[in-house]
């Protein structure tokens, strides 16, 4: 997964942006925070929120804000990734191809894999399931695991293809930009350790 980090990234950002907007479509108990006029959050009254003192996710308003935010990462880190390879415009074309076929593939699986985990998640949320359902839900974590590999035999397929479009100097390059961002990958994981989110909404930083 971590081999495969920028490149995966470029390629499910768009499946991730729908993600984020279905869960915020379906979470009734959204924190107000100071981009909202209705009830303002303040630092001194956090909204904490079960025994891990996660707080809530940021109100549908905020989440227009962070699809926003992300669309601009995408195109910022696209438009750095091309550079530093010095991709030629039919170079592009092909990437372009490539990431289209493989968004392609891997949107039906995700879409899948949600569908199972949300019936997992209601079957698991019973307080004594039946033996039946206890099969069932060994049977669909399975299902979701055989997902989840086809999901990256597709990145990884599509990488493959990827890389054999680039220069011998190009793929050099594309070997330090992977090494950074396995770095950037450990970085942000050992800085999001805490709460979730912070009782301020970031976006209005």
């Amino acid at each position: 997964m971590k081999k495969t980090f920028i490149l995966s990234t470029l390629l499910t950002t768009s499946i991730l942006m729908s993600s984020l907007t279905s869960f915020a479509a379906t979470e009734s108990t959204a924190i107000p925070c100071t981009s909202c006029t209705n009830e303002q959050q303040t630092a001194t009254q956090p909204n904490f929120n079960g025994p891990e003192g996660k707080m809530q996710p940021p109100c549908p308003k905020c989440m227009e804000k962070h699809k926003e935010k992300i669309k601009e990462m995408k195109e910022a880190r696209k438009r750095e990734f091309e550079t530093r390879l010095k991709l030629t415009d039919e170079q592009k074309q092909q990437a372009k191809e490539i990431r289209m076929k493989g968004h392609e593939e891997i949107k039906p699986i995700f879409e899948e894999m949600k569908t199972k985990k949300d019936e997992l998640k209601e079957l698991k949320a019973k307080q004594n399931p039946s033996l039946v359902e206890q099969a069932k839900i060994r049977q669909l974590e399975n299902e979701v695991k055989a997902l989840k590999d086809r999901a990256k035999s597709i990145r990884e397929t599509n990488n493959s293809e990827f890389e054999k479009i680039l220069t011998k100097k190009q793929q050099k390059e594309l070997k330090k930009m992977k090494k950074e961002g396995e770095e950037r990958f450990k970085e942000m994981k050992k800085n999001h350790k805490g709460p979730h989110h912070p009782p301020v909404c970031p976006m209005d930083k």
